[in-house]
Protein backbone atom coordinates (compact mmCIF):
# COMPACT_ATOMS: atom_id res chain seq x y z
CA UNK A 1 0.00 0.00 0.00
CA UNK A 2 2.99 2.11 0.92
CA UNK A 3 4.45 1.83 -2.46
CA UNK A 4 1.11 2.64 -4.29
CA UNK A 5 0.84 5.77 -2.30
CA UNK A 6 4.36 7.14 -3.38
CA UNK A 7 3.28 6.12 -7.14
CA UNK A 8 0.18 8.58 -6.83
CA UNK A 9 1.95 11.07 -5.09
CA UNK A 10 4.97 11.23 -7.45
CA UNK A 11 2.26 11.32 -10.30
CA UNK A 12 0.69 14.05 -8.75
CA UNK A 13 3.92 16.04 -8.71
CA UNK A 14 4.20 15.48 -12.28
CA UNK A 15 1.23 16.24 -13.26
CA UNK A 16 0.39 19.62 -15.18
CA UNK A 17 -2.53 21.52 -16.48
CA UNK A 18 -1.81 23.93 -19.32
CA UNK A 19 -4.66 26.47 -20.35
CA UNK A 20 -3.67 27.32 -24.59
CA UNK A 21 -4.72 30.14 -26.33
CA UNK A 22 -5.81 29.44 -29.75
CA UNK A 23 -7.40 31.72 -32.11
CA UNK A 24 -11.04 30.60 -33.01
CA UNK A 25 -10.02 29.62 -36.33
CA UNK A 26 -7.70 26.83 -35.51
CA UNK A 27 -10.18 24.97 -33.46
CA UNK A 28 -11.12 22.90 -36.35
CA UNK A 29 -7.99 22.03 -37.23
CA UNK A 30 -7.55 21.32 -33.62
CA UNK A 31 -10.21 19.01 -33.52
CA UNK A 32 -10.23 17.27 -37.15
CA UNK A 33 -13.26 15.79 -39.17
CA UNK A 34 -15.46 13.87 -36.15
CA UNK A 35 -12.92 14.77 -33.98
CA UNK A 36 -9.98 12.23 -35.67
CA UNK A 37 -7.27 14.95 -34.89
CA UNK A 38 -7.89 15.53 -30.99
CA UNK A 39 -8.19 11.92 -30.27
CA UNK A 40 -5.06 11.15 -32.14
CA UNK A 41 -3.12 14.04 -29.99
CA UNK A 42 -4.70 12.67 -26.81
CA UNK A 43 -3.79 9.17 -28.01
CA UNK A 44 -0.17 9.73 -28.89
CA UNK A 45 0.42 12.53 -26.39
CA UNK A 46 -1.04 10.50 -23.71
CA UNK A 47 -2.77 13.98 -22.72
CA UNK A 48 -6.65 14.81 -21.57
CA UNK A 49 -7.79 17.90 -23.82
CA UNK A 50 -10.99 20.32 -23.30
CA UNK A 51 -12.08 22.85 -25.90
CA UNK A 52 -13.70 25.79 -25.46
CA UNK A 53 -14.14 27.37 -28.41
CA UNK A 54 -15.82 30.92 -27.00
CA UNK A 55 -13.30 31.62 -25.23
CA UNK A 56 -9.93 30.32 -27.23
CA UNK A 57 -9.04 28.22 -24.45
CA UNK A 58 -8.01 24.46 -24.15
CA UNK A 59 -7.29 22.82 -21.32
CA UNK A 60 -4.29 20.04 -21.73
CA UNK A 61 -4.29 18.07 -18.88
CA UNK A 62 -1.64 14.87 -18.10
CA UNK A 63 2.05 14.54 -17.24
CA UNK A 64 4.74 17.65 -17.66
CA UNK A 65 6.11 15.23 -20.76
CA UNK A 66 2.47 14.67 -22.25
CA UNK A 67 1.71 18.35 -21.85
CA UNK A 68 5.07 19.11 -23.66
CA UNK A 69 4.51 16.16 -26.19
CA UNK A 70 0.77 17.38 -27.08
CA UNK A 71 1.82 21.31 -27.61
CA UNK A 72 4.33 20.81 -30.00
CA UNK A 73 1.78 18.26 -32.06
CA UNK A 74 -0.73 21.34 -31.65
CA UNK A 75 1.70 23.96 -32.93
CA UNK A 76 2.58 21.36 -35.34
CA UNK A 77 -0.62 21.40 -36.89
CA UNK A 78 -1.44 24.97 -36.37
CA UNK A 79 2.07 25.83 -38.45
CA UNK A 80 0.61 23.30 -41.10
CA UNK A 81 -2.30 25.34 -41.42
CA UNK A 82 -0.67 28.83 -41.44
CA UNK A 83 -2.22 29.93 -37.89
CA UNK A 84 0.78 31.43 -35.16
CA UNK A 85 1.86 28.97 -32.28
CA UNK A 86 -0.36 28.14 -29.30
CA UNK A 87 0.39 30.26 -26.10
CA UNK A 88 0.27 29.45 -22.39
CA UNK A 89 -2.53 31.52 -20.70
CA UNK A 90 -1.29 34.44 -18.84
CA UNK A 91 2.08 34.57 -21.65
CA UNK A 92 2.35 36.91 -24.23
CA UNK A 93 2.45 34.80 -27.84
CA UNK A 94 5.39 33.94 -29.39
CA UNK A 95 6.50 36.61 -32.54
CA UNK A 96 7.93 34.99 -35.93
CA UNK A 97 11.20 36.04 -35.89
CA UNK A 98 10.87 38.04 -38.80
CA UNK A 99 8.07 39.91 -36.99
CA UNK A 100 10.52 40.52 -34.33
CA UNK A 101 13.06 41.53 -36.74
CA UNK A 102 10.64 44.33 -38.25
CA UNK A 103 10.24 45.59 -34.98
CA UNK A 104 13.56 45.82 -33.87
CA UNK A 105 14.40 47.85 -37.28
CA UNK A 106 11.29 49.94 -36.14
CA UNK A 107 13.00 50.93 -32.92
CA UNK A 108 16.08 51.90 -34.50
CA UNK A 109 14.67 53.76 -37.46
CA UNK A 110 12.33 55.66 -34.55
CA UNK A 111 15.87 56.43 -33.06
CA UNK A 112 17.64 57.73 -36.33
CA UNK A 113 15.00 60.11 -36.19
CA UNK A 114 14.91 61.50 -33.20
CA UNK A 115 18.72 61.84 -33.48
CA UNK A 116 18.31 63.33 -36.78
CA UNK A 117 16.40 65.95 -36.28
CA UNK A 118 18.07 66.91 -33.03
CA UNK A 119 15.77 65.98 -30.15
CA UNK A 120 16.41 63.96 -27.31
Amino acid sequence: KAVLEMMAAAETERASTKVLIIPTAAFAAIIGAKGATIREIQATSGVRMDIARESQKCVVKGSTEAVASAMKLIDEILEKTGFPPCHIEGTAPAQPAAAAADQATAGEDAAAEETADGST
